[in-house]
């Protein structure tokens, strides 16, 4: 999926703000040079005036992409900001067009046992630039955070997407042929599960970000995975997996 939007249509000789491009919950995260992605895209250049000598400034540049992933807990202390802003438009001469400011980057905080503020209020942020004299503003970018638990004091621009995450307190070894697997999310999304590399259900996250998922297991070591959508995808941004071991 790609998605574009853009913070302005600024009139001649302007430059227009740079759109935001990629998929909501940032799979693929990365992705090669001049291919869609979600880094932002650059503001336009302004264009020259009616003077001899003017020119247009220059357009911001796109925010890129910040990705924080830990197995445990990500801890933010104090006011942390987390920011992938896009840049500024710079400003033309003698009369030339402003540039238009870049779109906002990419940033994915995964904590697979939680995201923690232990102080402060932390920001998360994607915006974009703003235009130089009547260039247009780029698009927000993208934000992402997965974690069992995030904070009331985390502050995100624009609102965040939350991924799947199994929750901490999932069994890992049981005695029992089955397992009530429990995952956290964005209350509404759905996703696709797999068991031992074969697909076992789609399940819609539930109105207070949890589901419970009721999975039958093999004698042994089971590897059970949540992908980000309804489509397999073992990218590290696109899948998580959480093994658990069956004891008769």
């Amino acid at each position: 999926m790609r998605k574009h939007s853009t913070g302005g249509s600024p009139s001649a000789p302007a430059g227009t703000g740079g759109m935001a491009s990629g998929s909501e919950l940032l799979v693929p995260l990365m992705t090669a040079a001049g291919q869609p992605g979600n880094r932002g895209n650059g503001g336009g250049g302004g264009g020259t005036g009616l003077l001899g000598g003017s020119s247009g400034g220059n357009g911001g540049g796109g925010g890129g992409v910040i990705e924080l992933r830990a197995d445990g807990r990500i801890v933010l202390s104090g006011a942390a900001g987390v920011l992938a802003h896009g840049g500024d438009g710079g400003e033309g001469s003698l009369g030339g067009g402003g540039g238009g400011g870049g779109a906002g980057g990419a940033v994915l905080l995964h904590g697979a046992a939680g995201i923690v503020n232990d102080t402060g209020v932390a920001v998360v942020s994607a915006t974009g630039g703003t235009g130089g004299t009547r260039g247009g503003s780029g698009a927000p970018g993208r934000v992402r955070v997965d974690g069992a638990t995030v904070p009331s004091t985390l502050v995100a621009s624009p609102t965040p997407v939350r991924g799947p995450v199994w929750h901490p307190d999932t069994a890992t070894i049981v005695r029992a042929p089955s397992v009530a697997a429990v995952l956290t999310g964005s209350p509404g999304r759905m996703h696709a599960v797999w068991v031992n590399e074969s697909e076992h259900a789609i399940i819609t996250i539930g109105g207070g970000g949890t589901q419970t998922v009721n999975v039958s297991l093999s004698p042994g070591a089971n590897r059970i995975c949540v992908f980000a959508g309804t489509a397999a995808d073992f990218s590290a941004e696109g899948t998580m997996c959480r093994s658990v071991a069956y004891v008769p």
